[in-house]
């Protein structure tokens, strides 16, 4: 008795599944059975093909709008692992989608409120036009081709592989200021500035134009007689009022003032900004006599590239 009661048992779970299976296989009513994506990300920038697969995303925020580019789904994760063996799964009926991912959204950011793919931004935390933090985690902003979901009917639960290249949207920039031997002031009384106007950044990746000029802020430190500046920065365009100074603070005295990028990054030609994101730059200052206080960047450096000198006698005695 007990041999044909398991039978039973087993047969009615078989029963069981075939009526529920998405399967098209075993059951032929496939109408129902869940269909969507399984997301891939992927690191890249504009000088390589390659794709590299992130092993973790951190505060991820997944935006889906269809081809109204209507917001039909929005989904916020503080963490995804991502492995080789799994996706990360969204269920979508069948129709014509996009979809934008961000990762890095932290405190540092305020989110918009979303409805149409035009609605999407990020505003970096600013108050009276200062950035209110020194540090920001590297910001990823990607988006996926226009796609369409399979039919559920005939295919049973199928979920598409959509591959979504990501790009840093972050700079770190480390500004190394040393004095010249003919320089007698303490170098803490030199101070680097660095402002942009790029604190929204768009959906897609692009930066508005027409922004206020922020100032960020910095980590400094001195060892012996060389201050290190360190700034995060949000992405670095041409004509987005990047700017870099250097102020004597004890009397006000502005001693450089250039483009960030026209003036300064861009004039080491190895470099290309849509490709690096770190960069180390270093100044030296010098008088230009004895005791005259009148100081001056004697040379420049990007990326240990020397992009300026002044070949000028000093008059040292």
């Amino acid at each position: 008795m007990k041999s044909i009661h398991r039978i039973l048992q087993v047969f009615s779970l078989l029963i069981f599944i075939s009526l529920t299976s998405c399967d098209a296989f075993i059951y032929d009513n496939l109408e129902d059975c869940e269909t969507g994506v399984s997301l891939r990300f992927y690191h890249t920038h504009a000088c390589s093909s390659l794709k590299t697969p992130f092993t973790e995303l951190k505060d991820l925020r997944i935006l889906t709008f269809d081809d109204q580019d209507n917001l039909i789904k929005q989904i916020k994760r503080e963490e995804w692992t991502q492995t080789e063996e799994n996706g990360l799964t969204l269920v979508l009926p069948q129709g014509t989608y996009k979809i934008k991912v961000w990762s890095g959204v932290d405190k540092s950011y305020t989110e918009s409120v979303v409805q149409k793919t035009t609605d999407a931004y990020l505003s970096l935390s600013q108050k009276e036009n200062q950035v209110q933090v020194t540090e920001l985690e590297p910001l990823y902003i990607g988006e996926s081709e226009t796609f369409e979901t399979p039919r559920a009917k005939g295919e049973g639960s199928v979920f598409k592989e959509i591959a979504i290249p990501m790009v840093e949207k972050t700079n770190r920039i480390k500004v190394l200021l040393t004095l010249d031997e003919s320089v007698e002031e303490d170098i803490n009384n030199f101070e680097v500035i660095i402002r942009s106007a790029n604190g929204l950044q768009n959906g897609d990746g692009s930066l508005p134009t027409h922004q206020p000029q922020l100032t960020y802020q910095k980590n400094y430190s001195v060892e012996k007689n060389e201050s290190q500046s360190y700034f995060h920065v949000l992405d670095l365009k041409m004509g987005q009022q990047n700017e870099l100074i250097i102020r004597n603070k004890r009397s006000n005295e502005i001693i450089y003032q250039g483009d960030l990028l026209g003036s300064i990054l861009m004039k080491n030609y190895n470099i290309n900004i849509d490709c690096e994101n770190d960069f180390e730059l270093k100044f030296k200052l010098s008088d230009r006599c004895k005791d005259c206080y009148t100081f001056y960047c004697s040379a420049i450096w990007v990326n240990d590239w020397l992009i300026h000198s002044y070949d000028t006698e000093l008059g040292i005695d």
